[in-house]
């Protein structure tokens, strides 16, 4: 890992960094579930050393040797490759100078989190140590699993798997929502919620797992849905199908998708073809994180027709406004609805 990307973590840590280094972090972040996995790793021992008095014993140590050692450490265990110094670089040959930031890390292991913690939260350098994937972004990510294949992941999602997934097991955990691109493998692919497990070989799904209930939607190949802790409560969904399971509930309501907005989230794009309020309601109230209330069941009745790239929340209710001629108030993260509606068809 090169020193540019250290100095970019550190200004992201400390708020500090631009446009640009935001860009290339994320680029970074991109890259590889592995890279994901260190910004955590750093930023836990950043949060829980903030407070350190480094002045009583900072004299007695050697800070460079001791982060050193353990670099080396962290970049023999992920078999990381030094990059080569660029033919200019004036460091060639001397003790690389570390930003000032990465001091409180150092200090963090040589106070005693130190090779116990490395061992403990990693598993060291011969114990699978689990991966994880957290997107505290407003925005998707995109990670690249060993087994090439490709996940989607919604801001506020998580998805944890072992150091050897894709070789003698593809089996992974999702918190939140994900679209998968699954590469066909011998293999089976499985993924566990807290209720439910899904296994494919070879598919592209839209899967959602949040504390009321777990939904996939299948776009290509085929699924096997189930209870984890009932296998044999289990559906085989073929393209267009979608499967729910609400927690505390023994059926799985396997339907046909007529969500059309099902992974607006992903494409960022919404679709409205003569929607009925409440399914425009209910699309707007997923993508944007808000809470809709309508003051008139009349406003129900209405259908609207729109496509919105990159949507944006205020353009979109302007548009509902003059087409169905209702007014809206929007303050924090709820909308309210009125009007006169429409009749009843």
């Amino acid at each position: 890992m090169d020193t540019q990307i250290w100095n970019i973590l550190g200004n992201h840590l400390k708020g500090e960094s631009d446009k640009d280094e935001e860009a290339r972090l994320k680029q970074w972040l991109e890259q590889s579930p592995e890279n994901q996995q260190i910004l955590e790793d750093v930023k836990q021992i950043w949060e829980k050393t903030g407070n350190l008095d480094t002045s009583k014993w900072a004299p007695k140590v050697d800070l460079d040797e001791e982060w050193g050692a353990f670099k080396n450490l962290t970049e023999e265990n992920d078999k990381v490759e030094k990059s080569e110094p660029l033919e200019n670089d004036s460091s060639k040959g001397k003790t690389l100078a570390f930003p000032a930031w990465i001091y409180r890390v150092a200090a963090a292991l040589v106070l005693g989190l130190g090779l116990a913690y490395y061992l403990n939260y990693t598993g060291g350098p011969t114990l699978n140590k689990s991966m994880i994937v957290h997107n505290s972004h407003l925005e998707k990510i995109k990670v690249l699993l060993p087994d090439q294949s490709e996940i989607w992941l919604n801001q506020q999602s998580e998805i944890s798997y072992d150091s050897d997934f894709g070789i003698s097991h593809r089996i992974l955990s999702l918190q939140g929502e994900a679209f998968f691109d699954i590469q066909k493998s011998e293999i089976p692919f499985v993924i566990n919620t807290n209720q439910t497990k899904t296994e494919v070989l070879g598919t592209a799904f839209n899967l959602r797992s949040f504390a009321e209930e777990t939904e996939l939607t299948l776009i290509r190949g085929s699924v096997a849905f189930s209870e984890k802790d009932n296998p044999s409560n289990k559906v085989i969904l073929i393209p267009g199908e979608r499967a729910i399971h609400q927690v505390g509930s023994d059926q799985i309501l396997k339907s046909e998708n007529s969500d059309a907005n099902f992974i607006a989230w992903k494409e960022e794009v919404l679709v409205f073809d003569k929607t009925e309020l409440d399914e425009v309601i209910t699309a707007l109230e997923k993508y944007f994180d808000i809470k809709v209330e309508v003051n008139n069941l009349q406003l129900y009745n209405c259908r609207f027709t729109g496509r919105f790239y990159n949507p944006n929340l205020d353009i979109i209710l302007e548009v509902l406004s003059a087409s169905l001629n209702i007014k809206y108030t929007l303050k924090d993260n709820n909308v309210s609805l009125t009007g006169a509606g429409c009749p009843s068809n």
